[in-house]
């Protein structure tokens, strides 16, 4: 009992992300039990654990023999392998996200809280002080990950006793249930995209590893991430706040559609990713019914990817009669049983019934299960069709799954929100009507159609997503139209009206003029003192008599727009603080502003000469001051710590060849830059903290006081830019791989004061420095050996295994890669000049055994050399997020060159830095890297 409780006690619960590979299974066991690596030790174990123990490809559980090497490695939390990224946790605990994290004793999560609109957001502040009567709530935070939930922030400690008491008493609010949630202090962040679409997050991860490289100290963080949301976790709450900072302004100043929020309570992550499944992924809803069979769904009872439906949902055979069925996709040899109707509500339905490219194309995927399935397009119906003997039951699941997977492969599904205003203009509604009639006739790869007050677009990938853009703008162009100026000229009223116009200097005039809301609100409430407001030519406002028996109208009408001016309309302005007056930080706060008039769209918002002019309802005008405020003092804290970043320029280990060569070199370089930079007012010094820590930190050496002055900061910080731009330009770092059959020489002519050389094995090095001697002596090194003489082939290149000399063996045939270029050329050769030769190979195809004339033998033997020293192989260096997308869409990534007419063969699984292309043709090598960025997957 006491050796399970110690075994217990040494578990360890490691979390990788991306999940991890069966080759890699081997090397992390290793890295786990390294002490300097991960702290690790011997691992009990050891001997059980296969790749089979890795539980959804990411969760594996190991056992320490030592405690002390099990508390170690937890306490490391967060480790990096490759390019996997760990997190080490307790064996009790399961997962990252079922850790015990700190409660935020002043934040409180309220779900599922009833907010019709932003002015009721004090609904959720009163509510949170209710819950608290003797605190106060400090910040208020919508949270996008649910629906109607709210982080509320309070001044103090809550007493959480007293706010569940209360809670008990009021749970229900607007006839919803009210939940509470503790938020936890989790160290993380969300970003994620708010429309639930596909998002490729490799470049973010490389944004993040920038960033991170800008700080003196490493630090380790976890990441995960799925199709619509990137998840991430440090140790350090300090650099939690700054990269979140850093990502908020980087999101809000360009035109990303993605949102970040700092994550208290995993619960909501969840919830968010379990609503994406079901609401982003439009083609999961998959549901057939039978033609005149009484059937299931369309996969077997045991399926877990398909939702059961309600009866409701089937057509029974009592209801098709005769009519219906001569109305049916089939001649009268047809047996109804063998059809099959794709329900007509499903989205994957409309797709096909609508777009004929798409349709012609799923026809032809079906064909590949069975030449004798058809699909059936029959008066808005679609049927799928059996002609084969195969039973339908057995069918079902392969056409669903070749339906998943070729939406998922060629197809997309858009929904354009159309706005309110335009949704309010039939005018503006039969423009868009018309734009979409004219794409669905000239586009037969798309459809798109007006549903539920959004545009819905259905079709192939490329051309559905431009189409999209274009109509995307074309909604943003109507929609600035429609919310221009008031400028409708109504029918002029009789000469003998009395009329009082506004002033256009007051606030009156400026707040109904541009503010179509409170306009049409303001002309209906004053048909309550019989007037009617109404727009005059030459841009004015009047007020007109419509009861003409009040003698007293005109004193009312005065005395109420006095009042609409005093109590209900307000304008403020706000001036941007100083250190905010440069361009970028003006336009972040342009885009604020817009912001924050879409989501309050009782008020007008402009920017005048480092001016914040609003002006609108009261109510609105003060919402929109408290949100600017915040906001500015936000931008102001950041600001000054940018200010602060560019007093220091950080060297460190991540850039390799900077790096490399102010370490070596005995100093040459170093003392080469330094003094340049002395000339700008910048002094170069070296750090070291650990083995992994050190590097060179450039410091300003301007005068305190001009250290305080932005402009001559930013002067400087571009200036040392330049100097190290220019500087290290004549540098440069190659991968060189020697051409199969050579290894590394015992002896490299090169210059050792201008470049480096390391070798990373027996065929591969990395040389470092200037830019002509690298390449002189990586020229050396790739050259190819002179061919030797055929008298030497048997000894030199070919393990003869028998005295007859017809069976040899070629080492550099081991590269799978290499054998497909071999294979193709060799057996051309052989079918074309050596017709009387027999050639057997054995499965792996590095021992080729002939027979025939002796003479024929040799010549074919050196034929094969002749062609293994034409196969060229080229490395090109990419991030881990390029090799896994290589990896995931192979099928595509080879049906690309093939379009191209490039014989290359490409190696994407021997490094994780970078891929190896190989071919016979030295032009199709350099015309795969000039198209290669180019290519979108």
């Amino acid at each position: 009992m006491d050796d399970q409780s110690t075994k217990s006690s040494n578990c360890v619960t490691v979390e990788i992300y991306p999940h991890l590979k069966q080759d890699d299974f081997d090397l992390l066991i290793l890295f786990l039990e390294s002490k300097r690596q991960s702290g690790g030790g011997d691992i009990s174990n050891v001997d059980d654990l296969t790749f089979a123990n890795v539980q959804n490809g990411k969760i594996l559980r190991i056992f320490y023999q030592d405690s002390e090497v099990t508390k170690r490695v937890i306490s490391k939390k967060f480790l990096k392998f490759k390019n996997y990224h760990i997190r080490t946790l307790p064996g009790s605990i399961s997962s990252f996200k079922c850790e015990n994290y700190d409660i935020l004793t002043d934040k409180l999560i309220i779900k599922n809280i009833c907010v019709d609109n932003d002015d009721d957001e004090s609904i959720v502040e009163m509510y949170a002080e209710y819950l608290a009567p003797y605190n106060e709530v400090t910040n208020l935070q919508k949270s996008s990950l649910s629906y109607n939930t709210f982080i509320a922030t309070f001044k103090s400690k809550l007493d959480r006793e007293c706010m569940y008491a209360r809670f008990s008493k009021k749970r229900i609010l607007r006839k919803k249930e009210i939940i509470l949630m503790d938020s936890f202090n989790t160290k993380s962040f969300l970003i994620f995209s708010p429309k639930k679409q596909d998002t490729d997050f490799g470049h973010l991860i490389d944004k993040l590893n920038s960033e991170l490289a800008n700080f003196e100290k490493s630090n380790p963080y976890f990441i995960e991430s799925n199709a619509y949301s990137l998840l991430v976790q440090f140790d350090n709450e300090k650099l939690l706040n700054e990269i979140f900072n850093i990502f908020e302004l980087y999101f809000k100043s360009t035109s990303l559609d993605l949102i970040i929020e700092k994550v208290y309570n995993f619960s909501l992550v969840d919830s968010f990713s379990a609503n994406n499944q079901i609401v982003h992924k439009p083609f999961l809803d998959r549901t057939f019914v039978e033609v005149a069979v009484q059937t299931d769904f369309l996969s077997d009872s045991n399926s877990t990817s398909v939702e059961s439906i309600s009866n409701s949902d089937f057509k029974e055979p009592s209801k098709l009669n005769s009519t219906a069925k001569s109305n049916l996709p089939f001649d009268a040899d047809t047996k109804p049983e063998q059809l099959i109707e794709f329900n007509i509500e499903d989205i994957y339905t409309t797709a096909l019934l609508n777009v004929k490219q798409l349709f012609f194309n799923f026809q032809e995927e079906l064909t590949k299960i069975n030449p004798k399935l058809e699909l059936i397009n029959s008066n808005g119906r679609l049927f799928l069709k059996n002609s084969s003997l195969t039973d339908n039951n057995s069918l079902k699941t392969k056409t669903l799954t070749a339906l998943i997977f070729f939406f998922e492969k060629k197809a997309f599904h858009k929904i354009i929100e159309i706005p309110a205003r335009i949704l309010k203009s039939p005018d503006l509604m039969s423009k868009i009507d018309s734009k979409v009639q004219e794409y669905n006739k000239l586009c037969p790869a798309l459809y798109f159609r007006i549903q539920n007050q959004q545009l819905e677009g259905f079709g192939c990938k490329k051309i559905l997503q431009n189409k999209s853009n274009e109509l995307s703008r074309f909604i943003d162009v109507l929609s600035s139209h429609s919310n221009s100026n008031l400028a409708t000229v109504e029918t002029k009223p009789s000469e003998n009206s009395i009329k009082i116009s506004i002033s256009p200097d007051s606030l009156a005039f400026k707040v109904l003029w541009n503010i179509k809301n409170i306009f049409f609100d303001f002309k209906n409430s004053v048909k309550s003192i019989g007037a009617d407001l109404r727009i005059e030519q030459d841009q004015k406002l009047s007020l007109f008599n419509m009861d003409s028996s009040n003698s007293v109208w005109e004193a009312k009408v005065k005395d109420y727009l006095e009042e609409f001016e005093k109590k209900q309309v307000k304008t403020i302005k706000l001036g941007v603080p100083e250190n905010l007056r440069n361009k970028i930080n003006i336009d972040i706060i342009k885009f604020e502003l817009k912001e924050q008039e879409k989501s309050l769209v009782s008020i007008k918002v402009e920017l005048v000469e480092n001016e914040i002019v609003a002006f609108g309802y009261c109510k609105a005008v003060d919402i929109f001051t408290r949100n600017i405020n915040k906001k500015l003092k936000y931008y102001q804290n950041n600001s000054e710590k940018n200010f602060a970043n560019k007093l220091l320029v950080v060297i460190n280990r991540i850039k390799s060849v900077e790096y490399k060569i102010l370490q070596g070199f005995n100093g040459k370089y170093f003392k080469e830059f330094s003094d340049n930079l002395n000339q700008i007012q910048a002094i170069l010094t070296a750090y070291y903290k650990n083995e992994t820590d050190n590097g060179f930190k450039i410091f300003c050496n301007l005068e305190k006081s001009e250290q305080q002055d932005v402009n001559k900061v930013n002067i400087w910080h571009q200036r040392v830019l330049e100097s190290r731009k220019n500087f290290f330009n004549k540098f440069t770092r190659q991968a060189v791989q020697l051409p199969h059959g050579k290894t590394a020489p015992s002896k490299v002519d090169f210059d050792p004061e201008k470049i480096i050389i390391e070798w990373k094995s027996g065929t591969q090095a990395d040389i470092i420095g200037e830019k002509n001697e690298v390449e002189r002596v990586k020229n050396n090194l790739v050259k190819k050996e002179k061919l030797p003489e055929s008298s030497d082939l048997s000894s030199s290149q070919f393990n003869f295994s028998n005295p007859n000399e017809n069976t040899f063996l070629i080492s550099d045939l081991k590269w799978f890669q290499i054998r497909i270029l071999f294979e193709e050329q060799f057996f051309k050769h052989l079918s074309d000049n050596y017709k009387d030769l027999n050639v057997m190979l054995d499965t792996q195809l590095t021992r080729i055994c002939l027979s025939g004339n002796k003479k024929e033998i040799n010549k074919a033997k050196k034929m094969a050399f002749k062609i293994l020293e034409k196969i060229l192989g080229a490395e090109i260096e990419c991030d881990s997020a390029t090799l896994d997308q290589m990896q995931k869409n192979e099928n595509q990534f080879l049906s690309y060159l093939k379009d191209q007419n490039l014989k290359c063969v490409v190696d994407t699984k021997s490094n994780t830095d970078k891929f190896i292309v190989y071919s016979t043709r030295l032009e199709d090598i350099e015309k795969f890297k000039s198209i290669f960025s180019n290519f979108k997957f």
